[in-house]
């Protein structure tokens, strides 16, 4: 996928390179290109680039057995490193190196059916040290992740992204674009660490400094489905910073990529269905999604066409049309009609609807009480009418129900982990972070806004409008000039 990475590399704005003292040579690369070649039959090679390190990794059939390999040169001989095993050649690469070769990025899946049928690739991601005596030593390991993507080719910086598919019901049904989730993957060399973090990054002080403010809601917006909204806001922001300008400049910069990745992926793989109304969508442009669909209305519009529309329809607050599409949804009993209600509510509880929201939840009580968004969207009910304690309850008892472990509890999770954090239940936070890497981890994305959690409600109230310095203005201005 050069179309994202390219963009979402370039995006971080990475910090500086690594000033590692080794150089790969060609007769080096060369020995490992013939240590590999003895294995088997290379289908795929990497090898650090000029000024890393003196490491290289191939996959190899050997006879019918698919393996990884990772190997450096150390004193003119070849040391291997690493090796696993593979279902195939197919796919993409299973690796790859970080800080120019010192450490590796390995990632062996397997194909894996989920109850619905779906076929995902899951394995576990590891992260190698590849130079000390003892390499290799592993730096971090994330169990059981499904369909994770990371930059191929060798990473140089200490910055780099994993996503995964959203699991939006819009997402899959194979038709581009598609819609990601992102992560950041960061290494701290005192510590010798990686940790994962939001991509985007929220601001202190949001209750009282415009900029953050402005920040922290572009990042709600985000969060709700609105790129073009929050790439707006964030250039109020800018305007408005007086510090921390360069996060608020690389927010935005990471927003806008994705929104440009949107819309490269159908000229990219113009041998795949695209849908230009579903790119609108993911993009924030709802006008356009709505402009889009109008010619395709006089032949008949399908099912998921009508709920792309509809949610269009939701973010420009047009309900009565909402209404009308959800009772066609509804007749023809589509599969995806919870997700879709759940949708819908929260379009409603984003814009402050709260009764708009509510009649939705009452519907996605009547055919699916036990989905994900009916929690979440009791509790806020409840909390909005004072009710805090039952609205945390909610939502404990839901995760707490086995019945429900086949769901995805990410939104409840960090519903409730929200109320912990505001009392200050370390105890709760932290146990909702050990959940959120239950296998198989589909959604890393509520993993990391869990373990890198941010407070964005402080955003919601409007800063107040510092008058100092401010010259009053005379209680009778008019008077000098004799106007009774």
């Amino acid at each position: 996928m050069s179309w994202l990475l390219r963009s979402t590399v370039a995006a971080l704005m990475l910090v500086g390179l690594s000033q590692a003292a080794w150089a790969i040579s060609q007769e080096n690369r060369e020995q490992l290109e013939g240590y590999f070649a003895g294995l088997g039959t290379v289908h795929y090679e990497l090898y650090a680039p000029l000024g890393g390190a003196e490491v290289g990794g191939a996959v190899i059939d050997e006879g019918g057995q698919v393996r990884l390999h990772i190997a450096r040169v150390n004193e003119r001989r070849v040391e291997p490193l690493v090796t696993e095993a593979l279902e195939g050649v197919g796919g993409k690469p299973p690796f790859t190196f970080l800080l120019i070769g010192a450490h590796a990025l390995v990632y062996p899946t397997r194909t894996w059916t989920d109850p619905a049928g779906v076929a995902h690739q899951r394995g576990d991601l590891t992260i190698y040290e590849l130079l000390s005596a003892e390499a290799p030593g592993q730096l971090l390991q994330i169990k059981d992740a499904v369909d994770l993507s990371f930059q191929a080719g060798s990473a140089r910086s200490n910055e780099n992204l994993l996503w995964q598919p959203s699991p939006h019901f819009l997402n899959a049904n194979g038709i581009l674009p598609r819609k990601y989730n992102y992560c950041r993957l960061s290494y701290d060399p005192e510590t010798n660490e990686y940790m994962l973090y939001q991509h985007l990054t929220a601001l202190p002080d949001a209750a009282t400094v415009q900029a953050a403010n402005l920040n922290n809601r572009a990042l709600l917006r985000y969060r709700a489905g609105d790129l073009l909204g929050a790439s707006q806001l964030l250039t109020q922001a800018d305007s408005f910073a007086s510090a921390d300008q360069s996060i608020i400049v690389r927010n935005q910069a990471l927003i806008n990529s994705e929104i440009e990745d949107l819309a490269d992926q159908g000229r990219m793989f113009a041998d795949q269905p695209c849908d230009e109304a579903l790119q609108y969508l993911w993009q924030g442009d709802f006008a356009g999604v709505l402009r889009a669909m109008e010619p395709r209305s006089q032949y008949g519009l399908s099912d998921l066409e009508q709920a792309t529309a509809a949610l269009a329809l939701a973010w420009e607050k047009r309900w009565p049309d909402v209404d009308r599409v959800t009772v066609e949804l509804e007749r023809h009993n589509v599969p995806f009609l919870a997700d879709y209600l759940w949708e819908l509510a929260k379009i409603a509880f984003s814009h402050g609807f709260m009764d708009v929201a509510g009649t939705r939840l009452l519907a996605l009580e009547s055919i699916d009480p036990g989905h994900p968004g009916y929690a979440v969207g009791h509790s806020r009910l409840l909390r909005a009418m004072g009710e805090t304690e039952q609205g945390e309850q909610v939502l404990e008892r839901y995760l707490n129900n086995p019945a429900n472990a086949g769901r995805d509890l990410s939104e409840p999770r960090l519903e409730l982990y929200g109320l912990y954090y505001k009392r200050a239940n370390l105890v709760g936070c932290e146990r909702l972070v050990a959940d959120a890497l239950q296998a198989p981890v589909t959604n890393l994305q509520a993993y990391v806004q869990l373990a890198d959690f941010a407070d964005l409600s402080t955003s919601l109230a409007d800063v107040p409008i510092d008058s100092s310095g401010r010259i009053p203005a005379p209680q009778h201005p008019l008077e000098t000039f004799g106007v009774n």
